[in-house]
């Protein structure tokens, strides 16, 4: 298969020859009668999965996004890639590209997250089947709060810049009593739980805001931003 790249300098993927690359592509979480399921050992059949791939080609599509499931993720990370490079393979021999999906489980040790994300990506490394990485499939606001960062990689939500710009919206001692009443992840420290529960309420507030705007407009949530 040809290796697909960003243009330079452009917003657009192009092919070795340098025609642009349209991606048409479809979710795909297994046989219909195993969705969600298909890693996991009782139920990985590769004869399905080619069967599907082999329609997704027929009726036009040319990429499919897998997912690392938790079921996939632990066998790589016991250094076992057999299935992830078993449907690889299925995928090329389709000429389907795929955008494979990272942290599908959406756990909070991103530390972890990311030291599994390399393991994938080494491993894949040249292999032009792989058109790009999604890493992290759907992230939520609490995905992104509840989150564990790395020492050296704080996230600016996990600090008092929204308090100090925007001012307090809950004090420490309401967060204590939202966390002792299961509302705030009990596995944030103090400090943690009190930019937790900030930037949640600022959060709230702001989506409040919108759509109290989006019912006198009729506007989007982009022109919103930019009013």
């Amino acid at each position: 298969m040809d290796r697909i790249i960003v243009a330079s300098g452009e917003r657009r993927l192009i092919d070795q020859a340098g025609r642009t690359f349209f991606v048409l592509g479809v979710n795909y979480e297994g046989y219909h009668d195993r969705a969600w399921q298909m890693w996991e050992a009782e139920t990985f059949d590769l004869a399905l999965i080619e069967r599907d791939f082999r329609k997704a080609k027929e009726v036009g599509f040319n990429a499919v996004r897998l997912f690392v499931q938790r079921a996939l993720a632990l066998e790589i990370q016991s250094g076992n890639f057999d299935k992830l490079d078993w449907v690889l393979e299925l995928a090329s021999r389709q000429k389907l590209y795929v955008l494979l999906a990272l942290n599908d489980a959406h756990w909070l040790n991103l530390t972890n997250v990311g030291e599994l994300g390399g393991q994938i990506a080494e491993h894949c490394r040249g292999n032009p089947t792989l058109l790009a990485y999604d890493l992290e499939n759907e992230p939520k606001l609490y995905h992104l709060l509840a989150a564990v960062y790395p020492e050296d990689y704080p996230s600016p939500v996990h600090s008092l810049a929204l308090v100090d710009h925007y001012g307090e919206q809950v004090n420490r001692d309401e967060v204590k009593r939202r966390q002792q009443e299961h509302r705030i992840p009990a596995h944030l420290d103090d400090d943690m739980a009190y930019y937790y529960a900030n930037a949640l309420e600022l959060f709230i507030a702001f989506d409040r805001a919108f759509n109290q705007w989006h019912s006198q407009s009729g506007g989007t949530i982009v022109e919103y931003i930019r009013s």
